[in-house]
């Protein structure tokens, strides 16, 4: 009986170091790019973004208001450049707050781990890009086809879709 009230102490405990450490980070996040952070799925699952135009649905790390704007921040723990799935899934968050919120989204920001910032601008060429990635994915599915399999092993061994993949090496 005991250690399953020394487990339950360790999870409040746990739990009450995580709010603080995401009032901090809410804080800073706050202070350094000038909003107010209007929503967050970092500690506590945020409301799930649906757009039923373009058939996606996602959770931006974080949504900043600065004045009448709303601005979607991505968290990535690595590496300290964005790549261009970096880039879609951010577009992709914009697209999301655009049609839940009815408000246009002009940019967000890629956050790393190491402190770099990106401002990426969601503008009609990155608009046309997501909508034919979106398209292509979409083509995929339907067709059944299977994706070509990942040159990078560090990516192939970090997916969330690994344990499904008929390319991946799985270790028993």
């Amino acid at each position: 009986m005991s250690l399953i009230l020394l487990g339950i102490a360790f999870f409040v405990l746990l739990s009450v170091l995580l709010i603080l450490a995401s009032a901090k980070s809410k804080k800073e996040s706050e202070k350094m790019l000038g909003g107010k952070v209007v929503y967050s799925d970092l500690i506590y699952p945020g409301k799930v973004l649906v757009s039923r135009t373009h058939g996606v649905v996602g959770k931006p790390d974080y949504v900043l208001k600065r004045e009448n704007l709303l601005i979607p921040v991505e968290v990535k723990s690595s590496p300290e450049k964005p790549y261009r799935g970096h880039v879609l899934q951010l577009a992709a968050y914009c697209l999301l707050i655009e049609e839940n919120y009815g408000v246009r989204v002009p940019y967000g920001y890629i956050e790393y781990a190491g402190g770099k910032r990106f401002r990426v601008d969601f503008d009609d060429e990155l608009r046309i890009d997501l909508a034919m990635t979106i398209g292509c994915m979409r083509d995929i599915i339907n067709a059944e086809r299977k994706p070509k399999p990942e040159s990078d092993p560090r990516k192939c061994a970090s997916c969330s879709v690994r344990k499904l993949c008929p390319h991946a090496k799985l270790e028993k």
